[in-house]
């Protein structure tokens, strides 16, 4: 086999490679805990409704879930998908809702002459 196809081969698996000079990992995310229950006793807000999300979803998806009870969930789901785009956007920085929580300056209206 040609090196050519063995190289766009594992490149469509993939596979490792060199890393280049100067060049970082990128940093890993934490993978969230894997249960509703492991992310309650975590204490993190985040990790919780991560969790609740996929177990809802996971719910959701599922056939034998009663018709009845797909209103509410997916109310729920939606829900919950805000609460974490919140949390997100909070951590991230919002330059808005930084600039509104600015003190207005005194103005004497000399425009500084």
């Amino acid at each position: 086999m040609p090196r050519k196809e063995v190289r766009q081969r594992a490149a469509a698996r993939g596979a490792l490679r060199a890393v280049k000079p100067g060049e970082a990992a990128p940093p890993k995310k934490p993978a969230p805990p894997k249960t509703v229950v492991q992310a309650a006793a975590s204490g993190d807000q985040l990790a919780l409704l991560e969790s609740m999300q996929t177990r809802i979803a996971k719910t959701v998806d599922d056939p034998h879930t009663p018709a009845r009870d797909l209103a509410a969930l997916t109310r729920r789901l939606h829900e919950i998908a805000k609460d974490i785009a919140a949390i997100r956007a909070a951590a991230e920085g919002d330059e808005v809702a930084d600039a509104a929580d600015t003190p207005d300056e005194d103005f004497n209206g000399t425009d500084g002459v």
